[in-house]
């Protein structure tokens, strides 16, 4: 007969319930550990990624704040190497203008005119030393124009090949299809030389110099080596075979008075003068150079939008024609600089009101007639010498007017007349004499008295 099985008992099932209820919890157990390993892995993925990122971005400040200090400092150093720069040039002039006169005064004393002529060489050093400060600072006054840099370089061959000897051979690469730049020819011509001083200088026992042109553009959105915005450029390299520079060399190479040549073989300045030019006049300038293996240094200059002007002749300046007792009136707080320009018009014919300011000077125009030419100085107290000269326009509209200064800031040749030329500090008695001369030969008869 059919007999029903047999229940099982209680306690096996409980028991093999509590065993599977064991190993579903070991198994939930596993997969929490694994789930919690990955977890703690993805974790310290994530930490480690975050902490480099962390670790780069400190760097990146930083490096941003290393060149901001340097920025900083450079811009500091440029703005107090730009106000010794124009002091300076004040008392070169005094200084140049006095040896001048006294040079003409013993003449029948040779072994003294030697002396003056000496200490007459020292200070013409001296103001090439303030252009370079001028330069770096970039408070120089720049008269850009367009320049075929190949004439401009084929002009300066014989001066290149004096400068550096027969031991280094020269190879000028300049295309005549370059297009004009816009710069200002001499302190383009005083950079290509301070270029060429460097390049011979690294190659003690002789070597080759190559200067090469290029037309460039940069696209926008490039990152350029030299800084530049977009637009033309033309570029012109100096390369050497000499010792080259190591990255700490190249990381100084632009500050002022740094230098790796000898004590009394170089002041530090020509670099920063390269620097200074080119980016006052729109473009920049990178270096690319390895130990053993020369240095090439790339100088920008923006594009021309007109044609080359014809390349000027270094000759002597002819002397000027004698005065015949036209008066001029001088403004100048500097008493010695006043001194010499007033001896060097009167011993040339000219008869010469002074004025130590410009409100002086503006009272005097206002109340006496005008002078044939009037010659301010442009860093003055109160009133300076282009709102003096706009004042005195006002005046008389076409009175002759000619600018002495030390340095022109940005601000104040922005806002000069066109017409209005420009004097350099220190100038020589030739120098004052031939542009006074030139200025009253094209200025109509009786002008200032319209």
């Amino acid at each position: 007969s059919y007999q029903p099985a047999a229940a099982p008992d209680r306690t096996v099932v409980g028991i093999v319930i509590a065993i599977q209820d064991i190993t579903a919890l070991r198994r939930t157990e596993a997969a929490l550990a694994a789930a919690l390993q990955a977890a703690n892995a993805e974790l310290e993925r994530r930490v480690a990624e975050r902490t480099q990122q962390l670790e780069a971005e400190v760097r990146e400040r930083e490096a941003a704040q290393a060149q901001l200090l340097q920025a900083q400092k450079m811009e500091v150093i440029g703005q107090l190497a730009g106000g010794i720069a124009h002091d300076f040039n004040n008392l070169l002039a005094a200084i140049i203008g006095n040896l001048e006169l006294a040079t003409a005064r013993i003449r029948d004393r040779p072994e003294v005119a030697r002396l003056l002529q000496g200490a007459l060489r020292s200070a013409d050093r001296g103001a090439a030393l303030t252009q370079h400060m001028l330069a770096f600072g970039r408070r120089q006054f720049l008269r850009p124009r367009p320049v075929a840099l190949a004439a401009l370089l084929d002009g300066m061959a014989d001066l290149i090949a004096r400068t550096i000897g027969p031991a280094i051979r020269v190879q000028l690469e300049i295309p005549e299809s370059l297009p004009p730049a816009r710069v200002d020819p001499h302190q383009t011509e005083l950079l290509v030389l301070n270029l060429v001083v460097n390049a011979r200088d690294a190659m003690p026992g002789g070597g080759t110099i190559r200067i090469t042109g290029a037309a460039d553009e940069v696209a926008i959105g490039e990152t350029h080596p030299a800084g530049l915005a977009p637009g033309h450029y033309v570029r012109f390299s100096v390369a050497d075979t000499g010792e080259g520079m190591d990255p700490a060399t190249q990381a100084r190479a632009f500050e002022p008075f740094y230098t790796t040549k000898p004590v009394g073989r170089g002041s530090g300045l020509g670099l920063p003068m390269v620097q200074g030019v080119a980016v006052q006049s729109g473009g920049g300038v990178a270096i690319t150079s390895a130990p053993g293996e020369g240095t090439t240094v790339s100088v920008w200059f923006p594009c021309a939008d007109a044609p080359a002007e014809p390349q000027e002749l270094h000759a002597e300046t002819p002397a000027p024609p004698r005065a015949m007792g036209q008066e001029l009136m001088l403004v100048e707080d500097e008493p010695e600089v006043a001194a010499f320009a007033t001896t060097c018009l009167e011993e040339a014919g000219y008869r010469v009101r002074r004025a130590s300011d410009g409100e002086t000077a503006l009272r005097m125009l206002q109340s006496a007639p005008p002078p044939e030419l009037l010659i301010a100085d442009l860093g003055m107290p109160g009133m300076n010498g282009i709102e003096l000269a706009a004042a005195a326009r006002r005046l008389f509209p076409h009175l002759p007017i000619l600018i002495a200064t030390g340095y022109a800031a940005d601000e104040a040749v922005a806002s000069a007349t066109p017409d209005v030329p420009v004097l350099t500090k220190p100038f020589k008695a030739a120098d004052l004499l031939a542009v006074v001369a030139a200025l009253l030969a094209r200025a109509p008869a009786a002008a200032g008295r319209d």
